[in-house]
C-alpha cells in the first residue's frame, strides 16, 4: 500500500479505514446510517444506502 498511499482513506461517516471487498470488487462507506450493509448498487452515489465505487482492474 505505501506505494501508492500513505494510509487507507478514512470512511468520513464513521472515521475507520474506508471498506473493501475483493469479491465484489468494490469501495464502499458505511454511509449515514453507520451500518455495513457491504456496500450498495446504483447510480448516484449520494442516494446509495453505502456510497460505493467499483473498481476496473
Amino acid at each position: 500500500m505505501p506505494k501508492y498511499l500513505e494510509a487507507v482513506p478514512l470512511d468520513p461517516f464513521d472515521g475507520r479505514p474506508i471498506r473493501y471487498s475483493a469479491q465484489k470488487k468494490i469501495l464502499y462507506s458505511v454511509g449515514e446510517d453507520l451500518k455495513d450493509a457491504g456496500g450498495s448498487e446504483g447510480e448516484e452515489v449520494r442516494k446509495m444506502e453505502d456510497p460505493t465505487f467499483r473498481i476496473e482492474f
